[in-house]
């Protein structure tokens, strides 16, 4: 009889080939929790992350950064890109004194963290709609509100804080591109039914997935739903959805850590 040792013992993703999609910059720390975890993450990125090529309208608020009330974030790289141009810019953070600041999710609050900031409202629950909940009790008539995005931000905070009477400023930090270069790689790992799982941490990262197929590899669709899709919320799981695909998500933790216990139970049920 064979008996294992104690750094051979079966792991929980246990050879699973992981298909990891979000961009490339960001994927370290999820494939260092599936390979610890005896995965094989894949690396193939789905979408592209680039800073804003038209700043002005930052510029301008900037200029007026006094009429704002509140700054809202609700993504790490909206944080990044609006942290390193205001160190860039050179203006000095006594000019933020009043503004009070909105955090959703953990790694957003602890980005701005890093940054010096001191969060006064971080939602329990790390979606749009917990922001507008909180809010709600806080906000008054007038009040200046900037909004530093995603070009493919939902619309829920801005447009419900204007129904509240705020003034909202959006502003386009970065934009979201579609990752083509990929594109035959997976497709030839789904012909050669070499992955396991896929995780998916974004509305944009599962229109890719979709229109990937649909467009490269319409043979495979039926392939596709046979996979198990692991989705880090549920507004990436019903923005995919209603692609005509399910996906899993945890029921309170939508992060990465909630993401990877989302890998562990589907591996289980396998």
């Amino acid at each position: 009889m064979i008996i294992q040792s104690r750094n051979e013992e079966k792991k929980p993703l246990n050879g699973q080939r992981i298909l990891i999609t979000r961009d490339q910059k960001q994927s370290n720390a999820l494939s260092q929790k599936i390979e610890s975890l005896g995965g094989k993450p894949l690396i193939l990125p789905l979408i592209r992350i680039v800073k804003a090529s038209d700043l002005s309208k930052l510029d301008r608020a900037l200029e007026h950064i006094e009429a704002y009330k509140w700054i809202i974030f609700t993504s790490v790289n909206a944080v990044i890109y609006f942290f390193q141009y205001v160190i860039e810019g050179g203006l000095n953070h006594s000019r933020f004194q009043n503004v009070k600041w909105v955090a959703v999710g953990a790694k957003t609050k602890a980005t701005m963290e890093r940054y010096g900031v001191e969060i006064d409202i971080c939602p329990a629950e790390f979606q749009a709609e917990a922001v507008i909940q909180e809010l709600q009790f806080h906000v008054n008539n007038g009040d200046g509100v900037l909004f530093p995005c995603s070009s493919l931000a939902r619309r829920t905070i801005p447009n419900q804080l204007t129904k509240m009477g705020c003034q909202v400023t959006e502003v386009i930090m970065y934009q979201t591109l579609t990752e083509t270069e990929n594109a035959e790689q997976i497709i030839g790992l789904l012909s050669e039914d070499q992955i396991d799982m896929i995780t998916l941490t974004s509305p944009s990262t599962a229109r890719s997935l979709v229109q990937l197929v649909q467009a490269k590899a319409s043979h495979l669709w039926e392939k596709l739903q046979q996979i198990p899709i692991a989705c880090i919320g549920p507004v990436t799981a019903e923005a995919l959805n209603k692609l005509g695909l399910v996906g899993e998500f945890h029921t309170s933790k939508y992060t990465i850590e909630g993401l990877v216990d989302t890998l562990i139970q589907i591996s289980s049920l396998k």
